[in-house]
């Protein structure tokens, strides 16, 4: 279990993205709720650590399997370690679901107070180029959740890197739409006003 650094360096890699991603969240979630599935996904992450750390350390108090055999503390432990990495990743997507969500409701909020004539004197590239950019990676998200596969490492790596992106990208709209908004404020007539 101690021994196999490639699960403890991905657990430590996804739990570090999940950590940042929840932090991003409550920056760009104005009511600051709280959004308890990643939470329960990391609780179950480190159940499943410390089982598997029980499995090493008492080997002789381990249950038996479903023969009634008894188990082996390395296998059953490496079990323990697999199913951890599981909830760590179910934990990143939770995340990541809740930030590029916020993120998008966040910029339709904000955009929706203004007409398409002050958005376009102020933002020429936003009808053309940033929302439907901001609609593929809609649907591009959607497609991740779709395929996404916890039991295959390498492809949830590689997803985990294309979401990466995508929140990314996101984030970079969203603060360039923060940036302007000053400026359509005073060009758009009547009540704009938004919480931030």
């Amino acid at each position: 279990m101690f021994q196999d650094k490639e699960v403890w360096k991905l657990i430590v890699t996804v739990h570090n993205f999940t950590k940042m991603l929840l932090l991003k969240a409550e920056e760009v979630d104005p009511e600051h709720e709280f959004y308890y599935p990643p939470l329960i996904q990391q609780r179950d992450t480190l159940d499943h650590i410390v089982r598997a750390a029980f499995g090493i350390l008492y080997p002789e108090k381990l249950p038996p399997d479903k023969e009634g055999n008894a188990q082996v503390p390395e296998k059953y432990a490496r079990k323990q370690m697999d199913k951890s990495l599981g909830h760590a990743y179910r934990a990143l997507f939770d995340s990541a679901d809740w930030v590029s969500l916020r993120y998008r409701e966040r910029i339709r909020e904000t955009m929706g107070n203004y007409s398409r004539q002050t958005i376009r004197s102020v933002l020429p590239d936003y009808g053309g180029v940033i929302e439907p950019r901001i609609e593929e990676i809609s649907l591009e998200i959607a497609e991740l959740r779709k395929n996404k596969d916890i039991g295959n490492e390498g492809k949830m790596i590689r997803e985990v890197e294309r979401y990466k992106g995508l929140i990314d990208e996101l984030e970079k709209y969203w603060e360039q739409l923060r940036q302007v908004r000053p400026e359509l404020e005073s060009r758009e007539p009547g009540d704009t006003t938004e919480s931030e």
